[in-house]
């Protein structure tokens, strides 16, 4: 059973052959809740997740990927000599201290650094020039900085040799010194999301050269290891700290998506007062590994959701309520057929790397590949149903052909009934009754990118009659609705997508008419005739505003590509 997949290639991507749908999904989602605006009034607010967390059995590990290929790596590589320029670049502080015996009677020795340079108050002021940054796998786990600077420095002196009293300023220096430090990559065992430390970092070896102070420059050279070991640990207790500062700047926390989003106010558009709460947890974690070879990088993505109308009742075995205008259904049971997924140590389930993830090959000319399995929209499709955000109101104020005068060409009893304009005001209330089902095609209008296929969406139809509103019947209908993503990549300009709904037609709708008894029209005449309603509603559902690929930890996504690629 084929897994499908999302998969965004930036930089000249090429779009590979089928089944898992481009990773748009982590870089979509970022923008839509930006709160950047759009027809859809992005994802609102987003709150802590409840207590306990989201539930590992509405967790797969793996259910996104992340391919940094070859050239990705070596873009970062080109810019990582900039990112240490920005934190090394003013040098370093040596504090003061003292060799030998500086004050004794008949006592030889010196005291080092004791007033202030520029920032160093006290101490001395290091400069460093670097000459390369470089960034490298040297494992499956460690990426490798190696970082070659030249460094100097002037040293203040106040000596005694002899017990003779004198005082010059030394000038210091070391060339082509290479500082190795490792970043070890991991997996964090209890939450299984993605661990980033700085690892080992070897003392480097300075050989130090000391000019401008006769005699008392002999007398250093001879102390040069003492000297040597005094300058490193001073750059080593500034190297660490600045490693992990990087870390923590380039990555967030979380970095990614972990809280509860009211994702009613996607469909605000549509209709007032939408609600629904999604617990969502996208994060970074599940697998991490360098392939050996190319030493491209591939990164799992955890992606779990969830609904539950009422947290604070919440227990291991209830924690997931649907909402009330949903019927009661089962959460998704990814150990059954066609996911047979395994469980994690952590109780979640686990998608392995995809080849196509994994540089099995690489993309094409690709820096990035992000992928989303079906399995994680599978999931989507069920929660977005049970936390209620689905249950709309479509009405005269969204679409103005909705009136009883359009409904009344249809079904001419119900015309009957209302004033003598029939301008009446009509309202349709989704109720769906089975999570939405995802598909993965090849983005034409026959294969959408995506296909949503809604079965048994109820939907009930009110006309306001004598000052209220009144069911007049009930449709039950199924219908697949496509998604295509047209990209716009102006020059100079973030890339924009536009999302473009597909297959909302007459000829694609297959409904079934219920509690009619207030028509004297027939079931089976109604359900020839009302499929025509979808075509004046297509318009409103189909004009989704477009919106800009957002930066990633500093960088913007150009050229982009979707693709679709099966795994087994």
């Amino acid at each position: 059973m084929g897994s499908a997949w999302t998969r965004l290639v930036p930089r000249r991507g090429h779009a590979r052959a089928p089944r898992w749908l481009l990773a748009l999904a982590a870089v979509v989602l970022s923008g839509a809740c930006s709160g950047g605006g759009g027809g859809c009034g992005g994802c609102g607010s987003t709150a802590p997740l409840p207590a306990g967390g989201l539930p590992a059995d509405q967790t797969v590990e793996g259910g996104g990927q992340i391919r940094i290929t070859p050239g990705g790596m070596a873009k970062i590589n080109a810019l990582a000599r900039g990112v240490v320029e920005g934190a090394l670049g003013e040098g370093f502080c040596v504090p003061p201290t003292e060799i030998g015996d500086a004050t004794g009677t008949l006592g030889t020795g010196a005291f080092l650094c004791q007033g202030n340079q520029n920032q160093c108050t006290p101490g001395c002021d290091v400069d460093l020039t670097i000459d390369s940054v470089t960034l490298a796998a040297a494992s499956t786990q460690t990426l490798r900085m190696t970082v070659q600077v030249d460094t100097d420095a002037v040293v203040p002196l106040a000596y005694q040799v002899l017990g003779i009293d004198g005082s010059c300023s030394v000038t210091v220096e070391a060339d082509n010194v290479r500082i190795n430090a490792d970043i070890n990559l991991g997996i964090n065992a209890a939450s299984g999301e993605l661990a980033i430390a700085v690892g080992q970092i070897p003392r480097p070896n300075l050989s130090l050269v000391f000019r401008n102070c006769g005699l008392v420059t002999a007398l250093l050279n001879l102390l040069e290891g003492y000297l040597e070991d005094y300058i490193v640990d001073a750059m080593l207790a500034v190297l660490r700290p600045t490693l992990e500062g990087l870390i923590d700047n380039l990555l967030p926390d979380p970095p990614g998506v972990a809280g509860v989003i009211d994702v009613g106010a996607l469909f605000s558009g549509l209709t007032s007062g939408a609600s629904g709460k999604l617990e969502t947890r996208i994060l970074p974690g599940g697998y991490v590994h360098f392939t050996t070879g190319d030493g491209g990088l591939s990164l799992g993505v955890i992606t779990g959701l969830n609904t539950d109308r009422d947290p604070t009742t919440r227990t291991p075995a209830l924690d997931n309520e649907v909402a009330r205008c949903v019927p009661a259904l089962p959460p998704p049971n990814f150990t059954t057929a066609p996911h047979s997924l395994p469980r994690t140590p952590r109780s979640s389930f686990a998608l392995p790397v995809a080849p196509a993830f994994n540089g099995a090959p690489n993309p094409p000319q690709g820096d990035v590949a992000l992928g989303f399995s079906e399995a994680t929209l599978d999931l989507l499709g069920h929660h977005l149903v049970t936390s209620g955000a689905m249950c709309l109101g479509l009405g005269t104020t969204q679409v103005p052909q909705l009136t009883l005068a359009t409904f009344g060409l249809l079904a001419p009893s119900l015309g009957q009934l209302g004033s003598e304009r029939r301008n009446d005001p009509m309202l349709m209330v989704t109720r769906p009754t089975r999570a939405v089902d995802f598909s993965v095609g090849d983005g034409t209008l026959a294969s959408p990118r995506l296909t949503m296929k809604l079965q048994n969406l109820e939907i009930d139809v009110y006309a306001f009659l004598y000052e209220r509103y009144t069911r007049a019947f009930t449709m039950s209908l199924s219908l697949d609705v496509g998604l295509n993503l047209e990209l716009e990549q102006p020059v100079g300009l973030p890339v924009s997508i536009k999302p473009v709904l597909v297959g909302i037609s007459s000829s694609n709708v297959r409904l079934q008419v219920q509690n009619s008894e207030l028509l004297r029209e027939k079931p089976a005449d109604l359900q020839r005739v009302l499929p025509v309603v979808f075509d004046l509603v297509t318009p409103a559902l189909g004009n989704l505003p477009s919106f800009a690929l957002p930066a990633f930890a500093g960088f913007s996504l150009q050229n982009v590509s979707v693709g679709k690629v099966t795994t087994t």
